[in-house]
C-alpha cells in the first residue's frame, strides 16, 4: 500500500510544534536525558543541541497528547460521541427556540444588548452565538434532547468591532469551552467577508464544515481540556471558497485580531 507524503506529515507528532516551545527549558531537558541513553546499534545518533533534536524531543511529548486528542475527539466513545463534523441548518423554529434560551442567559449574566448571530445544529447539539452591541460575542452549547435544554457548556469573547476584507476572515482566535467537568470542546467564530461562500477546517485530517450566516461564521469540535493551557489555541488551516468558486488555505491564526 502506498502512503503520499502528506498522509506521512500528518503523523509527524513534531509538524505542529512552535519554535518557542522547542526551545523551551523542559524540551531541552528531555532531549538531553534521551541524548544521554547509549545509542541503539547501528542507528544514528543526533548531534546533542540540535533544533532537529529539540523538535523530536519536543514531538514525543507532543505524541503521546496527540494520540489521546484523536481519540477523544473522532472516536464514538468520546464525551461528544455523536458530534458531527457538517452541521446541519437549524429551522426557524430550532432558531427561535436556541436561540432565546442562549440570548435569555447570557443578557440575564451580562446585559449587552446581546442578538442572535447563528444556530447550527451538530448531532443532538445546538450551538449558538450571539453578539452584543458593542462587539462582544457570547456561545452557548446546548444538548437538544432535554426537553428544557441543558447547557453544556458557554464562551465569551471580543470585543470584535473589525471588519474582514471581501475575501478574508477576523476571530477571536480559537477558543475552550467545557461544561466544568470532563466534557471540553474548542469553538471558532468570527465575521466571514462579503465574497466569502464556504469555510471547511482540517483538525487532524477530517474536515469541519463551518456554519456561515450573513457575514459570521462558527465551527466547533470536541477536545479534551488538558490540552489548552499546556499547548495554547489549536492553528488549524482553514480552506476559504470564494463565490468565484476559487480557494484557498490558511491558518486561522493568520485572522486573529483578538487584543491578547
Amino acid at each position: 500500500m502506498m502512503i503520499s507524503t502528506t498522509d506521512l506529515s500528518r503523523l509527524d507528532p513534531a509538524r505542529a510544534i512552535p519554535d518557542d516551545l522547542v526551545n523551551e527549558p523542559r524540551a531541552r531537558a528531555t532531549l538531553a536525558e534521551i541524548t544521554s541513553t547509549p545509542p541503539v546499534q547501528d542507528l544514528p545518533t543526533q548531534r546533542r543541541g540540535s533544533r532537529t533534536g529539540l523538535r523530536l524531543a519536543a514531538g514525543i511529548a507532543a505524541a503521546s497528547i496527540g494520540a489521546l486528542a484523536l481519540t477523544q475527539v473522532f472516536s464514538p466513545s468520546s464525551a461528544y460521541a455523536s458530534w458531527t463534523a457538517v452541521p446541519r441548518p437549524a429551522s426557524a423554529a430550532e432558531s427561535a427556540r436556541w436561540g432565546s434560551w442562549c440570548q435569555q442567559m447570557h443578557n440575564d449574566a451580562t446585559p449587552r444588548g446581546y442578538q442572535v448571530r447563528l444556530v447550527e445544529l451538530r448531532g443532538p447539539y445546538a450551538y449558538v452565538v450571539l453578539g452584543g452591541s458593542d462587539g462582544y460575542e457570547a456561545t452557548c452549547l446546548i444538548t437538544q434532547e432535554k426537553a428544557d435544554g441543558n447547557h453544556e457548556a458557554g464562551g465569551f469573547s471580543g470585543p470584535l468591532p473589525q471588519q474582514p476584507t471581501s475575501e478574508g476572515l477576523v476571530t477571536n482566535s480559537v477558543r475552550e469551552v467545557n461544561d466544568g467537568g470532563s466534557k471540553s470542546a474548542f469553538e471558532v467564530t468570527g465575521r466571514a467577508g462579503a465574497d466569502v461562500a464556504a469555510l471547511v477546517f482540517d483538525i487532524d485530517g477530517t474536515e469541519v464544515k463551518a456554519t456561515l450566516d450573513n457575514g459570521h461564521f462558527a465551527a466547533w469540535w470536541p477536545a479534551p481540556a488538558s490540552l489548552f493551557p499546556k499547548w495554547g489555541p489549536p492553528n488549524p488551516n482553514v480552506t476559504i471558497t470564494l463565490t468565484d468558486g476559487t480557494s484557498y488555505t490558511q491558518r486561522i491564526q493568520a485572522f486573529d485580531v483578538s487584543p491578547l
